[in-house]
């Protein structure tokens, strides 16, 4: 029997490392050693280059605004007569199964943790007794109705290193490798926030710091050097635990089993940055190769914060900010989270919002700032805007498009959006978050993207002028959003 696991890809440019299907990959070939041949593929490198017919199975992993590329393999499997089972997992398959089983109904969606489930899909299929309704964290079709069996999150007691089978490509196109350090969130509250689907209602989970150790040893011994923990929440409360990994890191460091010249990139909470214990560890970790720290923020706003249901407020945003510029001036690259726009959001709250960004110059950050926020199925988010559901669903964005319901609001996002940054920001991106080999080289791309936010938030400060305080009239307000623009453009050039 032969399976494929396939990922759709970046369209942003961007090499992840498709870590989620070479982690399935490892516990089909486990349960089912000897009894399964298993390919691995991946868009950026692979494209269509296979042939449908030599598999029973063909798994695709498809990622947001990867629809197409799940679409054309969709279409090449018809075409030549494709007779075994389509299994669709990642982002798309979880949170948009619905709209996408209308559109495909003889394919199977696998919800959230995939490793167990389609494991099983596979040992039935193999052994002629494939029930899909004893198969837990499903979607599909029967006879035109919409089945979905028990959602049930993986036992990580369970779970093996991914196979890594891209680590020459990765290093060779400087790609990003991914790791796993745990699952979920300790909080699992925030309103837009779609883990609590994902992982089945359930709360952080530790991934034993052996098999964590053991992968960053071998990826070191494949001289990949850049290496991003995919973790919704690292920490996740748990400060003893994250004092022993570093610990343990460093000792492999010394030992050189782990290079010293390996670079990490973490994500956490506003809170964990205040707790001294947190911001101790996190010191000794810049030691060790923590390079890169991912805070959420969301927004400098408090009535917002408490629509999006953040574990902050305005006050820990702003005790966080002084902390993490202590970070930054001891050289640790800073990144945060900002939903600038949300569905309630009022012209008050933009000035909060401006105030705040400018006040804490978080334009010096190479952090995108002006976003808006992204309405997408199984969040509370989504619960709490039932009045907007009927508004088109995009399952390539995974996202419900809408209109503010304040008036000016819309005016101004759609001011914004008119000026289209993010692409500029997007082409800057694929150069920065990468393997770099030059420190000099990444210098550059961070000073690129660093200018970009402040134009941005030119942009938008520019915009709400015109709009909220009436300072500028039209022929300013056109006048000042061209001339940055051009100086936007001009980074996609300068060297």
């Amino acid at each position: 029997m032969k399976v494929l696991l396939y990922n759709t890809g970046d369209v942003r440019g961007e090499l992840n490392e498709p870590i989620g299907i070479e982690l399935i990959g490892a516990h089909i070939l486990k349960a089912l050693k000897g009894q399964v041949t298993l390919d691995i593929k991946w868009f950026n490198f692979d494209q269509y280059s296979f042939d449908p017919l030599q598999y029973d199975i063909i798994g695709i992993s498809i990622h947001i605004n990867g629809l197409h590329v799940f679409e054309n393999i969709y279409r090449l499997c018809q075409e030549c007569g494709f007779k075994g089972l389509i299994i669709a997992g990642n982002s798309i398959a979880t949170f948009g199964y619905t709209q996408l089983l209308e559109k495909y109904p003889d394919v199977i969606c696998s919800i959230g943790e995939g490793e167990y489930t389609i494991t099983e899909i596979v040992h039935g299929y193999l052994n002629g007794c494939l029930d899909l309704t004893r198969i837990p964290n499903l979607a599909y079709k029967d006879k035109e109705k919409l089945i979905t069996t028990e959602r049930v999150a993986f036992d990580l007691k369970q779970y093996l290193p991914p196979l890594r089978v891209f680590n020459k490509q990765i290093k060779e196109n400087m790609g990003i490798s991914r790791i796993e350090a745990s699952r979920g969130c300790s909080w699992n509250k925030c309103s837009f926030c779609g883990a609590s689907h994902k992982y089945n209602n359930t709360n952080w989970r530790p991934i034993d710091i052996e098999i964590i150790l053991g992968q960053l040893v071998d990826l070191s011994g494949s001289e990949l050097t850049t290496v991003y923990f995919c973790d919704e929440d690292f920490i996740g409360n748990d400060s003893e635990r994250f004092a022993l990994l570093v610990e343990k890191i460093q000792e492999k460091m010394k030992n050189s089993e782990i290079s010293p010249k390996m670079k990490f990139f973490i994500s956490v909470k506003p809170i964990d940055i205040i707790n001294p214990t947190n911001l101790e560890i996190i010191r000794r970790f810049m030691n060790c190769g923590l390079n890169d720290l991912f805070i959420g923020l969301e927004s400098g706003c408090e009535s917002q914060l408490r629509r999006y249901n953040k574990c902050t407020n305005v006050d820990t945003n702003l005790r966080t900010i002084d902390k993490i510029r202590l970070l930054e001036e001891a050289g640790l690259s800073i990144d945060i989270g900002f939903i600038f726009f949300d569905y309630y959001m009022t012209p008050d709250n933009i000035k909060e919002n401006i105030r705040f960004i400018e006040d804490n110059k978080l334009y010096t950050l190479a952090s995108s700032l002006i976003k808006p926020m992204r309405i997408q199925p199984y969040t509370k988010t989504f619960a709490d805007s039932s009045d907007i559901h009927t508004n088109e669903f995009l399952l390539d964005d995974l996202m419900y498009s809408y209109h503010f319901a304040n008036d000016i609001v819309e005016q101004i996002y759609g001011a914004y959006c008119n000026l289209d940054l993010e692409s500029i920001a997007h082409k800057i991106q694929s150069m920065y978050r990468r393997e770099m080999s030059f420190i000099d080289e990444r210098k550059l791309i961070t000073q690129k993207l660093v200018q970009l936010r402040y134009f941005e938030f030119l942009s938008i400060k520019t915009i709400s002028k015109y709009y909220i305080d009436k300072e500028i009239d039209e022929l300013q307000l056109k006048s000042e959003l061209s001339n940055i623009c051009l100086y936007a453009g001009n980074l996609l050039t300068q060297r």
